[in-house]
């Protein structure tokens, strides 16, 4: 998983850069702990996290991921439903 998890990070970065945050900037309006993110490197970040990171760029889960299929977090079973029909609902928008 901890090439899934750099590719994660690699992504938050590179919206981080678009949008002209910095890490912790992000952090904090997420109201995520001083080092959340650099941590995700080294274990899967929950669900709910992404989604406050997603928040704060002002993304979906698919533009953060630039469209690739990488694993977050250990998602239970209606999380993993969530993830399928708000990923076939941006398709089919």
């Amino acid at each position: 998983m901890i090439n899934e998890n750099i590719n994660l990070l690699n992504c938050i970065k590179n919206k981080a850069s678009d949008t002209g945050l910095t890490i912790r900037e992000i952090e904090k309006r997420a109201n995520l702990g001083k080092n959340t993110i650099s941590s995700w490197k080294n274990k899967n970040p929950s669900f709910e996290k992404v989604i406050k990171v997603c928040n704060v760029l002002n993304c979906g889960i698919d533009d953060l991921l630039n469209g690739d299929t990488i694993y977050i977090g250990d998602l239970n079973n209606n999380n993993k439903k969530v993830i399928k029909e708000i990923s076939k609902i941006l398709k089919e928008g």
